[in-house]
């Protein structure tokens, strides 16, 4: 980013030539193999899970059998009182 000159020649496009070389061997009559993906994959980890055996490990929480305490119940919401319409003013003719 130090230059303020781009140069795309500088560049190569990988992908557009392997894809123009497998079109090129069809066009020959040669057979195109795709190589299978590998099995398997990323660990996955239960991040919750990781995080209560953590806790347990260092003694921060309570085991998952201890109960929660519950929240005292809330009051409903009061209701906000309707305005008292306002008095009219006659009108002077």
């Amino acid at each position: 980013m130090s230059s303020a000159d781009f140069e795309p020649e500088r560049y190569a496009d990988e992908y557009r030539e392997r894809a123009l070389a497998m079109i090129e061997k069809k066009v020959e009559g040669q057979e195109i193999t795709v190589s299978e993906a590998p099995e398997g994959g990323a660990q996955i980890i239960d991040l919750m899970e990781a995080l209560r055996a953590s806790l347990e490990k260092k003694g921060g929480a309570p085991a998952k059998t201890a109960s929660k305490p519950q929240a005292p119940a809330r009051k409903p919401a009061k209701r906000a009182q309707p305005a008292a319409p306002a008095a009219r003013k006659s009108a002077k003719k």
